[in-house]
């Protein structure tokens, strides 16, 4: 009980501390959203498809959730920087940096993703929600992020 207490404390403060530094960063209420949105959303999806594949919540999974937060962010603020950037000027910086985010979801995706065929449960465990969280982190990022970045 007191490592899940620990853990829904530090996920919180996680939370809290993002939302203050994407505040300090981003004076813009639509900036705001477009990088925060994401984040609810990846989260909200993974935690239900989770539920859905009957993967219950443990401590080395829980880690993970935190773990893919901070990774769903970095995409969301590289992909906005980039494709405001890319609206005031040319779009060479976005394809640049639209194709390191997704050589980075995809090689984090294959490197969390290879523990899915670990036998161990805790290590198949990782996997599996490191998939599925990637997975719907990396989708609500390409989903949200444009759309709110446009003028």
């Amino acid at each position: 009980k007191l490592i899940y207490s620990e853990l829904k404390r530090f996920g919180g403060l996680a939370i809290l501390l993002v939302t203050l530094i994407i505040i300090a960063y981003q004076r813009e209420t639509r900036s705001f959203f477009t990088l925060l949105l994401p984040l609810i959303l990846s989260l909200v999806w993974t935690f239900g498809m989770l539920g859905l594949f009957g993967i219950k919540l443990n401590i080395m999974n829980s880690v993970i959730v935190i773990f893919i937060f901070g990774l769903v962010i970095d995409y969301a603020i590289f992909l906005h920087d980039s494709w405001k950037r890319a609206v005031s000027s040319d779009d060479r910086h976005l394809s640049v940096t639209s194709g390191a985010i997704i050589i980075s979801a995809l090689t984090t995706l294959c490197g969390l993703g290879s523990l899915l065929f670990a036998k161990h449960p805790a290590l198949h465990a990782i996997g599996s929600t490191a998939f599925i969280g990637i997975v719907c982190g990396f989708t609500a990022v390409l989903l949200i992020v444009p759309m709110g970045s446009k003028k």
